[in-house]
């Protein structure tokens, strides 16, 4: 009933901003007339003509996509639903040089990386505005909800303010349009996926108000056995424009439950096993070169309690921008963006006891609470002389975000003794917890406050056959921790950065041009003496030629780019965060090439192909021995292919079948020590397109390849049960039940990459 209510006051705020509210112009009469405006943020517009996508991503100016010097890649709505997409890693599994997660393929989790950089909250764009910085994993956006995925590789501080250094991800949500058109979908797929969306789209008679509704729901199953997730997402859009003005505001509301536990499993690698003897207990453990758990806890298996361990998230959000044009050439553009997301988690984690005899099962809850906003205003100035047309923009932005999270942790569960263990797993054997952990509990609160301020320009010109772009900006970051007990409470800096870029049209169809970045990232982290590690900063020169046939039907581009950043934190973990710090990697290197072919053999066939060819070493860093060694998750060649044709098309309908191949290169983990070894996958799919019907079946990981993404270290936890006998609810072990905690000196544990997934939709429009 909660839910009925959230939806009803959505609908009513969208129906509400009709009223004569501020709408702006557009840069002339007839771009009134087109689906997609060619003034939305952050995103590629298509009129037609070749070369005329557009995007605001790279320098804040609506500019074709051959006059951008910068690689940019976009992955419009029409693909995303042919991917069935539901996370960001599944709307960029055909991107190369770039890893949507590398911690596997989970709802709840960003941990990407572009050009062998990791990406933090600030590179995850919505409508060109940044949610979150401070906070990590908090932002997790439904793709059904956005119109288009685009990808800026490279820093980008000079407009987005702070970031990592390797690109950015933008995300569109869905805007009204203007025509009149509603689309149902069912989906039923592995892991016992139900899906059933809808989107509607109605305009006013003069067109110049459109109202969209856009809503999903789903529930499948995870990746632990007995844990499922359940979604509900709804947005509502509405959009008016008349002679002057222009105004839209888009609304979300995201509610996911899981029921049991929210994790991507963590698999146990078996490794070469050697002796070792624990001085303190003289117990025999094998974890050199493999986990001590392998063989003896199953990776998938649930060891809580279904209905105790669950997961609540809950993300509302509003985009609105409105531009005004004063004159043919002067307009004003004003984004603002306004998130909050609650989280509350009740997680059971087992560990063995120092004989193996039994898991021990300890609870972990807490709640988060994030809130941010976001603002963007600019002027624009356009000139045209007889030599040459500028444009100009002078703007100001403002982050502001505040996280409040509580945590507990408690060993206070009944045992599982190894014998048992199936029968549980099972579920022959069950029980419920009646721990509640809300009730009289003492919570380790973390509050953090963010701010940051900037002023930019940027400024384009075409003269003769150059397209120049430049821009440069002045930010202030600050940053308060209300954790009294960790070392660092403040942090206040400054920073310029600026980019710039030349298109030379050598001619119609070849197109060369280079690119110089500058990035900038604040370091809220301390050193091992408590100090605050300097910010992190990124240059790169990128220099690349593009080609597109006279006819359009080729396609073509090649890039070339060297990014190094300085001051990059390593962190070096301990069991209690205030003890934790990190270490300043003095300079790493990212070097490689980009390559993207697209062809249509003929009207019935297409094919496009990617490469990228990476080589991300540590250059310089205070322990020598880390000189020379290549970043982890980061593969030398990444390759993919997809195809797309149409078998048969007649009155009765269209066949269409797609096919694809996805290479990825062998990476190692941290140490280097590790070499995870290449992987190939195949996607496969089949349409049929009548009317207003559609069908189709899509198949991810067709021969269901296991691989691993990613690699780590274990702490292997060893219980001291120093009083024998069942260990009861309430009785919270001291510290001396716990023996040391091992750290193996090889990575023990390894994370999947994509499982087969198979999926049927079925979609009516009318």
């Amino acid at each position: 009933m909660k839910n009925h209510k959230i939806f009803k006051s959505l609908i009513l705020l969208a129906l509400a901003s009709g009223i004569t509210l501020g709408v702006s112009a557009q840069d002339n009469a007839k771009s009134k007339e087109k689906d997609i405006p060619d003034y939305q943020l952050g995103t590629f517009y298509v009129y037609g003509d070749r070369y005329k996508i557009r995007s605001r991503l790279a320098n804040k100016i609506p500019t074709a996509e051959k006059y951008t010097p910068a690689t940019v890649n976009t992955v419009d709505e029409e693909e995303l639903e042919k991917k069935n997409a539901r996370t960001i890693q599944d709307a960029l599994s055909d991107e190369t040089g770039l890893i949507g997660n590398y911690r596997g393929d989970i709802p709840f989790q960003n941990y990407a990386k572009i050009r062998g950089i990791e990406l933090d909250s600030s590179d995850l764009l919505v409508d060109g505005m940044r949610a979150f910085s401070t906070q990590m994993q908090i932002f997790t956006p439904e793709i059904f909800g956005m119109e288009k995925v685009e990808v800026l590789r490279g820093p980008n501080s000079t407009f987005q303010g702070s970031g990592s250094g390797g690109g950015v991800i933008n995300m569109q949500l869905k805007s009204p349009k203007h025509k009149d058109y509603a689309t149902g979908e069912i989906r039923i797929g592995t892991k016992n996926e139900k899906t059933i969306t809808f989107d509607i789209n109605r305009t006013n008679k003069n067109n110049e108000s459109a109202m969209r509704f856009v809503g999903l729901l789903s529930k499948k199953d995870l990746f632990f056995d007995q844990s499922s997730n359940t979604r509900i997402y709804f947005a509502p859009s509405f959009e008016k424009q008349t002679e002057k003005n222009r105004f839209t505001i888009k609304p979300f509301y995201q509610y996911d439950y899981v029921d049991g536990s929210k994790d991507q499993p963590q698999i146990k690698l078996k490794g070469n096993p050697k002796d070792f003897t624990d001085p303190d207990t003289g117990v025999d453990l094998t974890i050199n070169k493999g986990h001590p758990l392998y063989g003896l806890i199953p990776d998938r298996k649930f060891i809580g309690v279904k209905g105790w361990d669950k997961y609540y998230l809950k993300q509302w959000g509003i985009n609105t921008e409105w531009e005004h044009k004063f004159e043919e050439n002067i307009s004003f553009v004003q984004s603002l963006s306004a998130r909050k997301t609650t989280v509350l988690s009740q997680q059971t984690r087992g560990w063995p006891n120092e004989d193996f005899s039994r898991v021990m099962r300890d609870g972990v809850a807490f709640k988060l609470e994030g809130n941010s906003f976001a603002a963007d205003q600019y002027f624009k100035f356009h000139k045209d002389t007889s030599k040459a047309s500028r444009d100009t923009i002078l703007g100001v932005t403002y982050n502001y975000e505040h996280t409040y999270q509580s945590d507990l942790q408690c060993y206070r569960f009944n045992y599982l003794p190894f014998d048992k263990l199936p029968d549980y797993m099972s579920g022959k054997e069950k029980w419920t917890e009646t721990w509640n952990p809300w009730e009289d509990q003492d919570f380790d609160v973390k509050e953090v406050w963010g701010r940051e301020y900037g002023i930019y320009a940027s400024h384009t010109e075409h003269v003769g056959k150059w397209h120049l772009s430049g821009g440069i900006r002045r930010g202030l970051f600050k940053q308060h921790n209300g954790d009294e007990s960790l070392p660092l409470q403040d942090i206040k800096l400054y920073a310029t950065t600026g980019q710039i870029g030349a298109v030379y049209e050598w001619t119609d169809e070849w197109l060369p041009y280079i690119h110089w970045d500058h990035g900038f990232r604040p370091n809220y982290i301390w050193d091992k003496e408590h100090n605050a590690i300097p910010p992190t900063t990124s240059t790169e020169w990128e220099g690349g030629v593009r080609y597109e046939s006279r006819d359009g039907k080729t396609k073509g581009s090649i890039s070339t780019f060297n990014l190094k950043q300085h001051n990059v934190p390593s962190l070096v973990l301990a069991p209690f965060v205030e003890d934790s710090y990190a270490e300043p990697i003095g300079k790493v290197c990212s070097k490689g090439i980009d390559f993207k072919y697209e062809k249509q053999i003929n009207p019935t066939w297409n094919i496009s192909a990617s490469y990228s060819f990476l080589i991300a070493k540590i250059l310089e860093d205070q322990n020598p021995e880390n000189i020379g060694k290549s970043m982890a998750e980061s593969p030398k060649h990444m390759l993919t292919i997809q195809t797309e044709k149409i078998l048969s098309e007649n009155e009765k309908g269209k066949w269409i079948v797609n096919a694809g191949v996805r290479y990825r290169g062998s990476s190692s983990d941290q140490s280097n020590k590790v070499i995870l070894g290449g992987a190939t996958v195949y996607d496969l799919g089949l349409t049929y397109e009548r009317k207003n019907d559609k069908f189709s079946l899509q198949v991810k990981n067709l021969f269901d390849k296991k691989y691993f993404v990613s690699l780590y270290q274990d702490w292997a936890k060893i219980f001291k049960d120093k009083t024998p006998g069942e260990h009861k609810p309430g009785n919270i072990p001291d510290e001396g039940h716990m023996s040391k905690e091992y750290e193996d000196p090889y990575p023990n544990i390894g994370f999947l990459g994509d499982e087969r997934t198979v999926m049927f939709t079925y979609s009516y429009t009318w």
